[in-house]
């Protein structure tokens, strides 16, 4: 759970009345008890009676001269005056719902990597099934934004009466036009936003810290620290280089339209982005496994992870009745093959790294020749 000492917020400004009697900061680990229920208006006859007493210091009848020029006092007035005040400032009456946010109750539907990140903001992973999306709005999330590339359960959100919103972005970093979705969400929204990626690690927690800076609850150094205490991985540098390199737009910039279920790369699509990074790796190993001279933008470990990420979301997107081997050859790619590729890089192992790499590419021809050529 993201710890509270990260996010710019006073305990001051989420004070909540609630029926139990506890008066608690939303967003803060500390907390003031009263002993026991309390209702408001028990307070409020408590309230009233001492102050009788402080301003009656003699309970025997009055004369109606005594009355009158009691009633003319301006000190007595101001007196009454300034308690009003001081009791309307308590604003002791009850709300209507009160909706605890249960991080254990969204863990039970199966949605992992739960963090409540201010007073409007959480990431995690996907939601799927019902299951999920009941908790969810039990929780009071109001709406659901997936930077995911998967498509959107938008009736399974509906039935549980969420708003969903589609913002896909990739691991090498947010897209300014994402940025400005994002920021739109933030502006023209209300409740609470559940903002996820596939498993809530990585690019959720990426645009939620965006959000957060959207809304004011964090600096950049507060952004950083929601990527840090996600786990983010460091390789996926383009995605903490626009965190932190994001600046909020002004009330002048023009917003994007919000979209319930956005187009996505198609499983053509997501192979042509796995062509891409083995170019790049294609350099990257005629260098040695480094960054090639005519190419210093080129990092080997980011590569090779994003080759990894294309794998798996090419798998995602195959079609249900979608050939069992090629399935089978997708996630040996995935989980298998480019995560030694990508540890034999990290660990600057460049005779694993080519040996993997060898691996990989004898894979992809025996794939095509099956499957596409």
């Amino acid at each position: 759970m993201f710890q509270p000492s990260h996010v710019a917020c006073s305990p001051e400004s989420a004070l909540s009345f609630q029926r139990s009697g506890v008066l608690r900061p939303e967003t803060s680990p500390w907390r003031w008890v009263l002993p026991g229920p309390v209702p408001a208006v028990l307070l409020m006859a408590v309230l009233l009676s001492l102050a009788g007493c402080g301003r009656q210091k003699d309970a025997s009848p009055k004369s109606d001269s005594e009355t009158a020029s009691t009633s003319e006092s301006p000190e007595v007035s101001d007196e009454l005056n300034s308690f009003d005040k001081d009791l309307a400032d308590l604003n002791l009456s009850e709300p209507e719902t009160v909706v605890e946010f249960d991080v254990a109750a969204l863990e039970a539907a199966a949605l992992t990597h739960v963090a409540r990140l201010s007073d409007r903001i959480v990431s995690g992973s996907a939601p799927v099934g019902s299951v999920a999306f009941t908790a969810l709005a039990a929780a009071g999330i109001r709406t659901i934004v997936s930077v995911d590339a998967a498509r959107t359960d938008v009736e399974g959100a509906r039935a549980a009466g969420i708003r969903y919103v589609h913002i896909p972005f990739g691991y090498d970093g947010i897209s300014e036009q994402a940025q400005l979705a994002l920021t739109h969400v933030v502006r023209d929204t209300e409740g609470l936003i559940y903002i996820h990626c596939h498993h809530g690690r990585h690019r959720g927690p990426a645009a939620a810290a965006i959000a957060c800076r959207v809304e004011g609850s964090v600096d950049e150094q507060g952004a950083v620290a929601i990527l840090e205490s996600a786990g983010t991985s460091p390789d996926y540098a383009g995605l903490w280089r626009d965190v932190r390199g994001f600046q909020v737009p002004g009330p002048e910039v023009e917003l994007p339209e919000l979209v319930e279920s956005a187009e996505v790369p198609s499983l053509a699509g997501w192979m042509a982005e796995i062509d891409r990074r083995i170019d790049e790796l294609n350099l990257i190993e005629a260098a040695g496994w480094a960054s090639p001279e005519n190419h210093p933008d080129l990092v080997p470990v980011q590569s090779a992870l994003l080759l990894q990420e294309g794998f798996s979301e090419a798998r995602r997107s195959l079609p249900p009745d979608a050939d069992e081997k090629l399935r089978q050859l997708m996630e040996d790619a995935d989980a298998s093959i480019c995560l030694d590729l990508f540890n034999a890089i990290r660990e600057g192992n460049r005779e694993a790294a080519t040996s993997s790499y060898a691996v990989l590419k004898k894979s992809c021809t025996e794939c095509h020749a099956e499957f596409r050529n």
